[in-house]
Formats: C-alpha cells, structure tokens, sequence
C-alpha cells in the first residue's frame, strides 16, 4: 500500500490514499493472496507500484540514461520471482515502445533496455545457475503444448489457478481494459489530467497491456517471444491492470452517482470466490 501511495501522489496527488486501498484490494492481489498463496509474486506486487513510478519518472525525463531505484528494484524482481519478473519486462517493454512510437524517439526503449540489463547484471548471480543448468532440465508437458491452448482467455493451467477463479478474472481483465481505455478517450485533449498528465496515463495505459497476452491471437506471442512461457499463465500480467485501475477509479468517482458504482462493482468482487 505504501508504494502505491507513492506511485498515486506523484501521477495523481488528490487521490493517492484512495489509490493505495484500491490496489490492495484489487481482485488479482486478493486472489493470490488467499486463493493461490503466491508469496513471492505478492512481494513483487508490494513494490511494483514503486517500480512503476521510476520507469514513468525516468522516460518522462529529458537526457536521463539510468534510475538507480528503477534498476534496484528490476533486480529485486529477478531475484524473487522470475516468472513475475519475466511479465514485469515484458509489460514495460511494450510500455516503452509505445511511449518511443507516441514521442517519435527511440530513446524511451533505450533506456528502458539499459535499466533492465543492469538490474539483470545485478541479478545475474542468481540467475546464470539457472540459465546454465537449462539444457539439462526436464521440458514439462505444460511446454510441449500450444499456448492457445494452455494460456489464453478461459484456458489457463489448472495447476497454478483454479477453473472457478478463470471466468471472474478473465471478466474483471475485460472490464477493467475497457474502463481504462474509456478513462483514455475521454480525457485525451486535456492538458492535465489529475496531476502529472504524461506519467499519469503511461502508469495507467501499462494496464491495457495485460489483454494482449489473453486474447486467441497472443498464441504467436507465447510461442515465439523468448522465455514467455515461464510465466506459466496469463494473469500474471494484471497487477499492472489494478494499478492502473486503482489510479483512475478515484479520479472518475468525483460525483456521488458514479462513485457509488465504481466502489459498489469493487466491493461486489471482493464477494466473489477467491479459493
């Protein structure tokens, strides 16, 4: 919650309390807290708001190569969940294209590359082992199978998730997605958007990202972009959607109408079976 308090009163000043209750009881958070018991993929979840708030300080800033706490904070992934932090890269790399494609630069992705190959560097004693040791693994049936058919939409792997939490979190991915893009198109010619304009939609269009990996389609991502399968499924990616929700609910819940949905739809997700 602290880091999301951090990350919100940067991008989003008025509303960073708010924020930070929202992340932790975002429904995924929630799910992997009591449902799945992941440990050390909600400790990546507890600094990824801070994590988040370096990668959107430093491609906002103007002939800034490296942030030390960015880098830090990229090795601490690495170093505690690699298939959480294997999503982490992925998400904010296709983050920084867009950002480079938005700013006509490739220096977004440059610096972006650089941080992540630092904070591997630092990783690295914990991680080449590992990659080392890799030919001589067992390849699980899991691998052998096509990713359409293993990680996309209702398909997920009964071992890491249970069949009854899929069609809630794939709903809340959808839902979720749609209200941020409609937060977007409704607030694309305004000038300032609750705070800090550039860096307040980057931390919440990182949400968006997730549904690439779940949609039929993303079966050509899973198979070809490299290391992706050891993210084993494709929730994975929404604690970028939490976030990203978490940062615009309190902004767009301003009248008494609309907060009494928006809160109302987050309670009534917390009623639904987590286990």
């Amino acid at each position: 919650g602290v880091c999301m308090w951090l990350l919100a009163r940067r991008v989003s000043p008025g509303f960073a309390g708010r924020s930070a209750v929202l992340y932790c009881t975002s429904y995924y958070l929630v799910v992997t807290a009591v449902g799945r018991f992941a440990a050390a993929e909600l400790l990546v979840m507890a600094f990824l708001p801070l994590l988040i708030l370096y990668y959107v300080r430093l491609l906002g800033s103007e002939g800034k190569l490296l942030d030390v706490g960015l880098t830090i904070l990229i090795a601490l992934g690495w170093l505690t969940d690699v298939p959480a932090a294997l999503a982490v890269f992925y998400v904010l790399l296709i983050g920084a294209l867009g950002y480079a494609i938005a700013r006509r630069s490739v220096c977004p992705v440059l610096v972006y590359l650089l941080a992540q190959g630092v904070g591997v560097g630092l990783a690295a004693w914990y991680l080449a082992p590992a990659l080392l040791a890799r030919g001589q693994l067992a390849v699980s049936s899991l691998e052998r199978e096509y990713p359409w058919k293993s990680y996309t939409l209702f398909h997920q792997p009964a071992y890491l998730i249970r069949p009854t939490l899929t069609y809630p979190l794939w709903a809340w991915s959808i839902a979720g997605a749609g209200l941020i893009v409609y937060w977007y198109w409704r607030q694309r010619d305004a000038e300032e958007v609750g705070g800090r304009s550039r860096e307040l939609r980057l931390a919440v269009l990182l949400g968006c990202v997730p549904i690439l990996f779940q949609v039929p389609v993303s079966g050509l991502l899973w198979e070809h972009l490299p290391e992706l399968r050891a993210v084993a499924f494709s929730f994975r990616f929404l604690p970028f959607l939490g976030i990203g929700l978490s940062l615009i609910v309190p902004i767009m819940s301003r009248d008494a109408l609309r907060r009494r949905i928006l809160y109302g739809c987050w309670i009534l997700l917390m009623c639904l079976p987590v286990g």
